[in-house]
């Protein structure tokens, strides 16, 4: 298991929470793990969008992310319009790709 995060997850982390609370979120976010470095960057930055700050929320999240991640792809990165999955609005694709 890979134990690293990149420089643009811990800057988002510094942006999302309290100096108190970044390690025990870099640490949860640690928990997910895949064969593929760009699948956690972009897991990543789906949680950290949408856990709205709070530790409780991010660690709901990565428990999701374990379980499918692909549900929290959904969650965090499309909605349902006229029973359909679309992009968010000002995202694009391949948006978590520098």
């Amino acid at each position: 298991m890979a134990e690293e995060i990149s420089n643009r997850i811990l800057e988002r982390i510094r942006e999302i929470f309290p100096e108190s609370e970044r390690n025990a979120a870099k640490e949860l976010l640690l928990r997910y793990q895949s064969a593929s470095a760009e699948l956690n960057e972009r897991i990543y930055l789906d949680i950290l969008r949408i856990c709205e700050g709070k530790i409780d929320k991010l660690k709901q999240l990565v428990e999701l992310a374990q379980t499918d991640y692909r549900d929290l792809i959904v969650a965090a990165e499309y909605d349902c319009v006229d029973g359909k999955y679309v992009l968010k609005a000002g995202l694009k694709s391949g948006w978590w790709k520098r």
